[in-house]
């Protein structure tokens, strides 16, 4: 029987099942002792609400489990060994994000782009086509693209010959992140006060880049934060020492809260 709770599931209304991750041992430290689950999303015991964003989408969920009952044959993997199947999840998600996986279908806010004849029209429609600095920062975001895909090749390539691990997936899914947040900024100070005031209907294009804005940080959360994947990159990549955790080893229903 599972009671809790889950925020920020990607279009998890549109799906049939979703995979839970479940601490099933308190008595083992925190990555041991959870077993992933196969959960169909209409079970009984289950709540799903979609969340309205600041810029009017909800394609993000939160459940709500409420004596959610499971049995052996929902278990992926081994039991109390669910983070193992965790950590090939996050591989696999970190790479989609970072537009770096065969295996990604669809395009989450994560993995909008603009194409390039998008920003020409961005900077006509501005008044600002002809500007020397608006044709440099338009050029700018289409060269880092062009680094962006390349480094996707050479770390996707890399990770099949083994010559890079998994965990390189956080490569490209950090870079990606870099890559959207120079596109959508250059777009905004390309489309200037008309990204986020213009109600002439010939001005809706420009409108667009404002509403775009709104959900900038979404790159940089997921399959988990930048800084995160910085913490990947140089423990599991590059190899430096862990950061101290106070956690570490230490059996999970032992591990001290922020409660008197």
């Amino acid at each position: 029987m599972i009671s809790g709770a889950k925020t920020w599931s990607t279009s998890a209304f549109a799906a049939d099942y979703g995979l839970l991750l479940a601490r099933t041992d308190v008595t083992v430290p925190k990555h041991d002792g959870l077993t992933m689950f196969l959960m169909p999303i209409d079970a009984p015991g289950v709540t799903l609400r979609r969340i309205e964003q600041v810029d009017g989408s909800n394609e993000f969920c939160e459940e709500f489990f409420d004596g959610l009952r499971l049995g052996d044959d929902a278990v992926v993997g081994e039991v109390n060994k669910g983070w193992d199947v965790a950590s090939r999840l996050l591989f696999h998600e970190r790479r989609a994000v970072g537009q770096g996986s065969e295996f990604a279908s669809g395009r989450g806010a994560e993995r909008t782009e603009m194409a390039a004849g998008d920003f020409l029209t961005l900077a006509a429609d501005a008044g600002t086509a002809d500007d020397p600095v608006t044709q440099d920062k338009i050029g700018r975001v289409l060269a880092r693209r062009m680094v962006r895909d390349c480094l996707v090749d050479h770390v996707g390539r890399a990770m099949r010959t083994g010559a890079l691990p998994p965990a390189a997936g956080s490569l490209i899914r950090l870079f990606h992140s870099d890559v959207t947040f120079l596109e959508v900024d250059t777009a905004t100070e390309v489309a200037g006060p008309l990204g986020v005031v213009g109600p002439a209907a010939d001005e809706a294009q420009l409108l667009k880049v404002g509403k775009r804005y709104l959900s900038r940080q979404t790159v940089a959360l997921g399959g988990g934060s930048n800084e995160m994947a910085r913490n990947v990159i140089a423990e599991r990549v590059l190899g430096l020492p862990r950061e101290y955790a106070a956690d570490r080893g230490v059996p999970f229903n032992q591990v001290r809260h922020n409660r008197a």
